[in-house]
């Protein structure tokens, strides 16, 4: 898969950006999220599979922040690097990022941890849905990332609302938004250290209910909408993600590990993440299209009352 991606990231580097070659990029832009799709699940999986009780909670904030540090480079930094090395050179230099990805697994060797012995049987995804909790935990997967995307859209279209620029919305919702995030999955995996990853997930949403509370209130003053507040409000946002995500990762990983199929349980949980985070930015835009803001956060209200309900004895 690192393979591929490499190939058709050069192509996309080496194609011209032009009306003639939209149809041409968009199918190249595809494979390479189908590719990246493949690669993700199996990063997944082999994360799960080989680890272990008392390193579960450190795996998933070293997954969480390279993931969010893979977005930070390949967006926020090719974009600025555009302006100096242009689309091409910009672009290609992903693609050295994935060869030295490529070096090292060619050098690497997966260590045999005995995880194959539990079970002779080819995994199934059907399996995972006979298993006791499997479907409570599948609705707690997909309704945890929906609060956190349906904040982070809408916060995008306040801020254009309000006259910020397109390239302040990137700063302060990409690269401010990012950093943040890894700040919260620092924080997520020392609370870890002690506490339950139920108890960090709960912190993680009292945050987000605070933001949603904050943000409805200079929805109706909107004059104290500016750089300050937006710092501030892009801060918590970042914050509580980053803890709810290293937090759910957790989770769903020592669910998957008390199965028989760990890295195909776990690589479920990890596409219900992914559907929900679409899914919320999705109704975020159409809820901002046909309505307005305060429904949009409303609906994240509701989604964090609900998982407080269904987590409240844990």
């Amino acid at each position: 898969m690192q393979c591929l991606l490499a190939i058709l990231i050069t192509i996309i580097a080496f194609t011209p950006f032009t009306s003639e070659t939209t149809t041409y990029l968009l199918l190249v832009i595809i494979l390479s999220c189908i590719v990246s799709a493949t690669l993700d699940i199996a990063t997944d999986g082999l994360a799960a599979d080989l680890s272990q009780n008392n390193t579960i909670s450190q795996i998933n904030s070293i997954q969480v922040m390279g993931n969010i540090t893979g977005m930070l480079i390949g967006g926020a930094g090719v974009t600025v690097c555009y302006d100096y090395l242009g689309k091409t050179y910009s672009i290609l230099l992903l693609v050295v990022i994935i060869f030295v990805s490529i070096i090292q697994l060619t050098i690497w060797t997966e260590p045999n941890l005995g995880h194959n012995s539990r079970s002779n049987s080819r995994a199934r995804i059907h399996n995972f849905f006979k298993r006791k909790n499997a479907y409570n935990m599948l609705l707690l997967a997909i309704m945890i990332p929906f609060a956190g995307s349906v904040i982070l859209t809408t916060t995008k279209f306040i801020l254009l609302d309000h006259e910020f620029s397109v390239s302040d919305v990137g700063i302060y919702t990409g690269i401010g938004g990012y950093l943040t995030m890894l700040l919260g999955c620092a924080i997520a995996a020392y609370l870890l250290k002690t506490k339950h990853p139920y108890q960090t997930l709960k912190l993680g949403f009292a945050l987000l209910f605070f933001l949603i509370l904050f943000w409805c209130l200079l929805y109706n003053i909107p004059d104290y909408i500016n750089p300050i507040t937006t710092t501030i409000m892009m801060t918590i946002l970042g914050i509580s993600i980053g803890t709810i995500n290293v937090s759910i990762y957790t989770i769903t990983m020592i669910f998957a590990k008390q199965g028989m199929q760990t890295a195909t349980d776990y690589a479920i949980f990890q596409s219900s993440l992914l559907f929900s985070e679409i899914i919320g930015s999705s109704i975020s835009m159409t809820i901002a299209e046909y309505f307005n803001y305060l429904i949009a956060f409303l609906l994240a209200l509701i989604s964090i009352i609900v998982i407080n309900l269904m987590i409240r004895n844990k």
